[in-house]
């Protein structure tokens, strides 16, 4: 049974990343204000989440999701420095690992050297307040900080998408 039952989340959770989707995002609203941390547990409001009339970008991740990390990853590793040399914008990692595994993101971020901010929101606030039900989560915001994108899930041509959203919102 407990094999079923593995196999069965198992199942679930590829498919979820595998058929990443877009996901319309109505009315273009802001993000809400919601407390999370910064890395060294410092209290940051969402509302600051800002780049000076740039676009930016909100990933919600989790540290021990593969499609996640590979996501972080692959913009850190090919895609960063030219969409900052680019479009200016600014990304900002959130993660919603839980109180069991919040403890090793810090030195995971060491680790990976993530050339971008890297937030903690442990509680899962932000995440349930926009009613996601899976990660990773990508989301375009324009230089007002309205959200003007949102994807779910991960796969490499995912990031192509994403540099043409940015070129749309940069102004």
């Amino acid at each position: 049974m407990k094999k079923i039952l593995f196999t069965s989340l198992f199942v679930m959770v590829m498919s979820i990343s595998i058929f990443a989707q877009e996901i319309a995002v109505p009315e273009h609203v802001s993000l809400p204000e919601i407390e999370i941390k910064t890395l060294d547990g410092t209290p940051f409001n969402t509302q600051n989440i800002q780049n000076n009339g740039k676009p930016m970008m909100v990933i919600i991740w989790s540290s021990y999701c593969h499609p996640a990390v590979a996501e972080l990853d692959a913009i850190a590793d090919e895609y960063y420095n030219e969409w900052v040399k680019r479009y200016g914008v600014k990304i900002y990692a959130i993660s919603i690992d839980d109180s069991r595994t919040i403890m090793r993101v810090a030195p995971f971020v060491q680790k990976k050297q993530y050339p971008f901010e890297v937030l903690l929101d442990s509680e899962r606030s932000l995440w349930k307040t926009l009613k996601n039900e899976a990660y990773p989560v990508t989301y375009i915001l324009d230089g007002e900080g309205k959200i003007m994108w949102k994807h779910i899930g991960y796969n490499y041509d995912i990031l192509d998408i994403i540099e043409t959203k940015l070129h749309k919102y940069k102004e």
